[in-house]
């Protein structure tokens, strides 16, 4: 076979591999996008649930407000009742306050009243050590006066949220925009271990319409206290998809701080070092002055129940059948060679045996030397050269 042609046949055996390599790329490509956007709906279904789920209580803050509106002075008991029955319909809502403006003058008088329900009622703060003291005097005190449920947030009660930088921040906002504003995430006087955030509703002395008179008719502010992880946990059974890795962000001013995560470390060190092909970022409609962003990447199980074999199946089949033509088309040739090269000795053969056929019928048998057609032929040659 002639090397040329060899050469030729190796590379269109390497074309081929290189085009079904290619066209497995090409088709893994896509199902990969096919998973991103299959993902992409499974997160946004998650935190359109979850949105609702951060609506539905904020719109509680705004029933309770309502008691407030509607009445002169709510008491412990009825705050109790009202509080307690949207509770039952809001398992991942903590607690529900009352939280009322206080000046240091009236301070020792709302003490005293609320020492008739609760034994040792007092105004407390965060000491350096983190443990609960009295409060200092202010000129205004924010104190959790009423709380539900109280088993289990003891602490909260009698707490002065004046005594928080951070929180008063986010009252004062609360209260001069006249609308409902949240914290970020915090780890309560209760000592809950999730993150929690605290959404403060502004309650006036009728229906101020500027700053000024917002501040000067603030009488003080419902307040939920929202477990993020309750919260985040109830979106994601009332959606069937599992197998996502989530981790929530508090993105507000463009601080990052992770609320929730069901990464573990191990999980999580796995994730970053396999650099996922996959990882999606769906913000959250902004709510009470805050921006929450969901951080999502797919299990290797939501992947896997979700890839297939194709590509894998075209691209070897197209480089078995790369081969298997090329191997086809060896044995073709080779033949072909083979067929050539028993031709050539055939003819090769032919012409030997006329040569020997030619010289018996120009030899004498007996004498072994030239015959009569022999001397016939030369004289022939002869004559013809003669004349």
């Amino acid at each position: 076979m002639k090397t040329f042609s060899l050469l030729v046949l190796l590379f269109a055996t390497l074309v081929g591999i290189v085009i079904s390599v290619a066209i497995g790329q090409r088709l893994y490509g896509e199902e990969i996008r096919t998973i991103e956007v299959e993902f992409a709906r499974d997160i946004d279904d998650k935190a359109q649930v979850l949105e609702q789920e951060l609506m539905l209580n904020i719109e509680v803050l705004y029933a309770l407000k309502g008691v407030f509106i509607s009445s002169e002075h709510v008491s412990g008991e009825e705050f109790k009742q009202v509080a307690t029955s949207f509770l039952l319909r809001h398992r991942n809502i903590q607690a529900l306050k009352w939280i009322p403006k206080v000046n240091s003058l009236a301070r020792p008088l709302v003490e005293n009243n609320q020492l008739k329900s609760y034994e040792d009622f007092e105004f407390t703060e965060k000491s350096s050590d983190e443990s609960l003291v009295a409060a200092k005097t202010r000129a205004i005190h924010f104190p959790v006066v009423y709380l539900e449920p109280f088993s289990g947030n003891e602490n909260a009660l009698g707490f002065d949220l004046a005594s928080d930088a951070t929180l008063m921040r986010v009252l004062n906002n609360a209260r001069d925009l006249g609308t409902s504003m949240a914290s970020a995430g915090i780890k309560l006087v209760q000592a809950s271990e999730q993150n929690s955030i605290y959404v403060f509703l502004p309650i006036y002395d009728g229906e101020p319409n500027t700053l000024l008179k917002r501040q000067e008719r603030l009488l003080g502010f419902v307040a939920g206290v929202f477990r993020v992880a309750d919260m985040f946990d109830s979106a994601i059974k009332r959606t069937w998809v599992q197998g996502i890795y989530y981790t929530l962000e508090d993105i507000t001013n463009d601080k990052h701080q992770s609320l929730y995560s069901n990464l573990s470390s191990d999980v999580s060190a796995t994730l970053h070092q396999s650099n996922s092909e996959i990882v999606y970022q769906r913000p959250l409609t902004r709510f009470s002055g805050r921006q929450w962003q969901i951080h999502a990447m797919p299990s290797e199980g939501y992947i896997a129940e979700r890839r297939t074999a194709f590509p894998y199946l075209v691209g070897l089949f197209g480089i078995l059948g790369s081969l298997v033509l090329a191997i086809y088309v060896f044995f073709i040739m080779r033949h072909s060679h083979m067929v050539n090269m028993q031709v050539l000795e055939r003819t090769r053969d032919l012409n030997l045996a006329k040569k020997k056929l030619e010289a018996l019928s120009m030899t004498d048998s007996l004498t072994r030397i030239g015959n009569r057609r022999f001397f016939d032929d030369g004289f022939e040659r002869e004559w013809q050269l003669a004349i």
